[in-house]
């Protein structure tokens, strides 16, 4: 999947098994933003920053 975001920057998601299930079910796929343990202690700033999707 490639995508590009709005200042140009061009994006590519790809995965091998196990993909984008291996920490989220399948039903509930995209309903949560996913941090990595690292980012958590930022996550109020990380999503106070995100722009709804349209």
């Amino acid at each position: 999947l490639y995508f590009r975001e709005p200042n140009g920057i061009l994006f590519e998601i790809a995965t091998d098994g196990p993909g984008f299930t291996a920490d989220e079910p399948l039903e509930t796929l995209g309903e949560s933003l996913a941090l990595p343990p690292f980012l958590e202690p930022k996550r109020a700033s990380i999503e106070a920053g995100l722009k709804p999707l349209k």
